[in-house]
């Protein structure tokens, strides 16, 4: 474990310390960072982690978790490839015959998730009247169908996105997406019911 000092990071947005550290240590490794909101302390800032593409756009601590990073003048965080062996299973093929049938109960189970992701929930939540809207004023919003699961996928369908996208190695669920703009450009990936209500 090393810790360094980088100034040429500060004020970088998660991508852009992304991109840099990637150059530097290459494509294999994983990134722990934070955004100009997590360096001043913004209560509204996260933790991004790197998905399987490296892009920083699974997040962790929408509370300001990333202000506890910043506050400790980590702005991010990288973890190489291990060069020693994956821990086995006792019994491989007894672990490897379960895997492979939760995976595909899984598969079979949440194809509601795999191509609609979380925002899947937009709809039955707004019905029901728990659908966060205006700072937790009301719990409809009218314009839920414009957020909703269905939504998302005709767009990433028309833009050629993508919905049924692991965010990580050996997820099952397959719940994220990546969402490109009106040119077919990507925009972000892993658009979930919490993130796109704001």
């Amino acid at each position: 474990m090393e810790f360094e000092v980088r100034n040429n990071l500060k004020g970088l947005g998660n991508y852009d310390t992304v991109a840099t550290l990637r150059s530097e240590f290459g494509d294999q490794c994983s990134i722990i960072s934070i955004g100009p909101a997590g360096e001043v302390g913004s209560a509204m800032s996260t933790i991004a982690f790197s998905d399987l593409e490296g892009r920083p756009s699974r997040h962790a601590g929408r509370g300001g978790l990333g202000a506890v990073m910043g506050s400790k003048g980590i702005k991010a965080i990288v973890i190489n490839k291990p060069t020693n062996p994956i821990v086995e299973p006792q019994d491989k093929v007894s672990y490897m015959d379960t895997v492979k049938k939760f995976s595909l109960e899984m598969h079979q189970t949440e194809k509601g998730l795999r191509d609609y992701g979380t925002a899947l929930l937009v709809n039955a939540i707004n019905a029901n009247g728990g659908l966060p809207t205006r700072n937790f004023s009301t719990g409809n919003n009218e314009k839920a169908e414009e957020i909703s699961g269905e939504r998302l996928n005709e767009l990433c369908k028309e833009r050629k996105g993508r919905t049924g996208h692991s965010c990580s190695r050996g997820c099952a669920v397959r719940c994220s997406n990546v969402f490109n703009n009106a040119q077919g450009d990507y925009v972000t990936s892993g658009l979930e019911y919490e993130t796109m209500l704001y």
